[in-house]
Order: structure tokens, then sequence, then C-alpha cells
């Protein structure tokens, strides 16, 4: 079976662009991949990345474990933070990977100490950085930024669902693991893990948001929040006392929020309105 798939990739690889026709070494030195698969080498884990067209990063040496085990790793009890891709702070870069690998989604290291704050503006310029990227509204933005932008200018959320441009209909079917983390999303639903939401928000071309893990067999609402003071804009540009807020009063309202700028909206609204909720609020 290892021989077939070998085989296939290289065969597969002929057929694909010229940068993915290069040439492996028959040699079994096991990697295993972010996307959950186990690859002979890392040569041949380049070149599955270069046919399906998405980043696959090394998790670790060797043949890939139980999914569910791999995202259980203990990490050792220290604060060297790191930066990651999905612009949120982890303690450490082997918090990062166990992150990774529950949401079944490459989150790498952008740069050593805490995501600094980000001032957005909706008419902002965005670095000249092409990192395709598929939103839940059915559009391709270049980066994370354009995403951002797009939904700042739009009172709306979106989400990345996948890497690369909307051109494909089959790139819904995003491979998840089998860990069971069940997550309540936006829409009020339950699915077994994040991947799985995603999953639903690019087949629906709707952003549908985390709000929270949850061992219910409902999405209760009636979550606490603490009383802690760091703000974050949303994409509706109402600005929430925290993040858990925001989810909070996604869930009530059923509607996808995300933060588009850490800290208070410093952006004029279609309404004029100025909107602040926080943990005592009472919203119905």
């Amino acid at each position: 079976m290892l021989r077939l798939s070998l085989l296939l990739i290289m065969v597969t690889s002929l057929l694909a662009d010229e940068d993915c026709n290069r040439v492996c070494f028959s040699v079994y030195l096991p990697v295993c991949g972010s996307d959950g698969n186990t690859y002979s080498n890392e040569c041949l884990m380049s070149i599955a990345s270069c046919i399906k067209r998405q980043t696959i990063t090394k998790v670790s040496e060797g043949e890939c474990n139980d999914p569910e085990a791999n995202c259980k790793k203990v990490c050792p009890k220290m604060f060297q933070p790191v930066c990651g891709s999905d612009g949120n702070t982890y303690s450490s870069k082997c918090e990062l990977s166990v992150m990774s690998c529950k949401k079944n989604w490459t989150i790498t290291k952008l740069y050593d100490g805490e995501c600094r704050l980000q001032e957005l503006n909706c008419n902002m310029a965005c670095p000249q950085i092409i990192d395709p990227m598929c939103g839940s509204d059915g559009q391709t933005y270049n980066s994370k930024c354009e995403l951002l932008i797009a939904a700042c200018l739009k009172q709306q959320a979106i989400i990345k669902v996948y890497d690369g441009g909307c051109n494909n209909e089959g790139k819904c079917n995003i491979p998840c693991n089998r860990i069971n983390a069940p997550v309540c999303g936006s829409d009020g639903n339950i699915y077994s893990n994040e991947c799985l939401l995603r999953t639903a928000s690019c087949k629906q071309k709707k952003a549908i948001t985390f709000i929270r893990n949850t061992n219910d067999k409902s999405c209760s609402c009636l979550f606490e929040c603490t009383k802690e003071y760091n703000p974050v804009c949303g994409s509706n540009r109402i600005t929430y006392s925290s993040e858990c807020v925001m989810r909070r009063y996604s869930c009530l309202t059923k509607k996808a929020i995300i933060a588009i700028r850490k800290g208070i909206c410093k952006l004029p609204r279609k309404t004029n309105e100025d909107i602040f909720l926080s943990s005592e609020t009472e919203i119905f």
C-alpha cells in the first residue's frame, strides 16, 4: 500500500505544474504533515503540497499518530509567547502547534512575542502580499488584510474557508480529522470540531463563526463573560468590552460577527448611534 501511494504521488506530480515536477530520493524518513497524513519524506510532502495547492508543513518527525492523541499533547508550562498567523497570541510554539492540530488548520508562527495591535482603517492600503484565500462570501482575497477590509466596508462577518481562489466547489470538502471537540457556531448549530464548522460555512457561502467549545447537547448563549476590559471592534462596527461579550452577542442574535480590530471602533457606522456593549449589558 505504501509503495502504491508513493507511485501515485510520483505519477501525479508529473501531470501537475512544472514546479511540482521534482524527483525525490527513495528514502524512508517519515514525517507527519499538518493535513494529518504521513509522508515517506519531506520531499514527497512538498510535492503533495504543490499538487493540492495547499500549505502542508511538517508537524513532527515520524508517522502521524492518532489525531486525537496529537491534539492532546501536553506542552511545558512556559511563557515564550509567539504570534500565530491566525492573529492570536500563544504562550509557546508548542501551544500553537496543538491549536493548529485541534482546529485542523495550518497556523504558523509569524514572529516571537505577543501579537501587536492592528490599527485597521476601512480605506487603508494593504501590504503587497499575495496569499490568496477564499472568503465565506464566495469572493477571493489576495490576503487576510484585504478580507478584513472587505468585512469592515460591508459591515459583515467574512471568514477564510480555505486557501486559494474561490474557483473550485470541490474545495469545500476540507479534509477534517476525526477528533471530537464540539463547538457552537453562530448559526446555533453544534459541530464535531471547528474544521467541520468551516466546511459548513464554505458550502453555505456564508460566515459561520466560532462561539464557544461545548459538551452540552445545545448551544446555550447564557455563558459567563468576565468583567475584563479588553475591547474589540466587531465587523458590525459595535465596540464590545471583550471578545467573549462579542461572541455572546453573536450567539444571542444568531448573526456572525468577527473582530476587525483590537480596541474601540473608530469608524463611522451606517447609523449615527454610538454603541458599546459590556458583560453587564442587557441585550433582551
